[in-house]
């Protein structure tokens, strides 16, 4: 069986959301100043963090530091590559 390649990315958290556009994007409104992690192959669809389920909260972040969630990103997915 072929594993599946987690395109995991990060970007500047968005201090809000305003809703869906036309292609059913979100879209953001500002940063907070912290960063956060996006992975679309668990299900992340870059929607506000309260309609994800706990597991993907946590690898969502917040982090602190550019380093943080490239680390982050690395680490979740070099841990699916055992899947």
């Amino acid at each position: 069986m072929a594993m599946q390649d987690h395109q995991a990315r990060w970007r500047p958290q968005p201090a809000e959301f305003t809703g869906l556009d036309e292609q059913g994007r979100w879209v953001l409104r500002g940063t907070t100043g912290s960063f956060e992690v996006l992975c679309s192959t668990c299900g992340d669809d870059g929607g506000p963090i309260g309609e994800l389920d706990p597991e993907l909260q946590s690898l969502r972040g917040p982090y602190r530091s550019v380093e943080l969630v490239r680390e982050a990103v690395a680490i979740h997915r070099l841990s699916q590559e055992s899947w």
